[in-house]
């Protein structure tokens, strides 16, 4: 076990939909812990909930039963400013198709989270530090020459590398990536790869939700959801 700090730990999570007259449950009582600076993956079958999984340890959807704790706090009793507040500031998303706002610029994109986190006066007196802060991204994931360009003058590879600026906008304490790479070609996908791998981590936790089990394989641990529980690859329950 790490004595790294622990910035996210779920317990006993559940989470069904009703689907007619069924219920179906895809978390079951799901743990884990996130430490910082670990890169962690999650594989498993097609259905098997791992989306749910992300979109739920993200604060993006409530469970029916469980804690997320983010930075010891419980993120799911308080209310819904205090939650989103808490997803702004300490969680970053990336997700498989991007999701940038064609009309903005790859620098007013990577802007977004800390535009929407800040009032108007708050924002006014940290404009100049965001804008550097972005700039400065934007120039780590390879595009200082893009930043001008919106998202429909990018490639694939390089909308992605924009996402992962904008996800670590906050500096966010924990990175959840759910199938960063799934929307693109073998070359692009592994200089993506490399990029997330090599900054995605620092001073946080990074979650992985990947098919590509050689991607998997490169982080520090490998989780496999099944029957909506995380169990070790050798099957050992986490």
């Amino acid at each position: 076990m790490s004595d790294r700090e622990i910035v996210l730990h779920a317990q006993g999570v559940v989470r069904s939909f009703r689907m007619g007259r069924e219920t179906i449950e895809v978390l079951r009582d799901l743990e884990l812990e996130l430490h910082r600076g670990e890169r962690v993956s999650v594989v498993g079958a097609s259905g098997s909930g791992k989306t749910t999984m992300i979109n739920v340890l993200g604060l993006l959807d409530r469970p029916q039963a469980g804690s997320v704790r983010l930075l010891g706090e419980d993120a799911l009793d308080t209310g819904a400013a205090r939650r989103n507040e808490l997803r702004n500031r300490g969680i970053g998303f990336i997700f498989q198709f991007y999701h940038l706002v064609n009309e903005l610029t790859a620098h007013e994109n990577v802007l977004l989270p800390a535009m929407i986190g800040s009032s108007l006066l708050g924002w006014t007196g940290r404009r100049a530090a965001a804008h550097a802060r972005a700039a400065e991204l934007l120039d780590q994931v390879g595009l200082a020459d893009r930043m001008r360009h919106r998202p429909q003058e990018l490639s694939g590879g390089e909308r992605q590398r924009v996402a992962i600026a904008r996800a670590l906008m906050n500096d966010p304490a924990v990175l959840f990536c759910d199938e960063p790479t799934g929307n693109l070609d073998p070359r692009t996908s592994g200089g993506v790869q490399d990029l997330l791998l090599e900054i995605g981590h620092r001073g946080r936790a990074m979650l992985l939700v990947t098919h590509d089990t050689r991607f998997a394989a490169r982080c520090d641990r490998v989780l496999r959801l099944k029957d909506g529980r995380l169990v070790a690859p050798e099957g050992e329950a986490r």
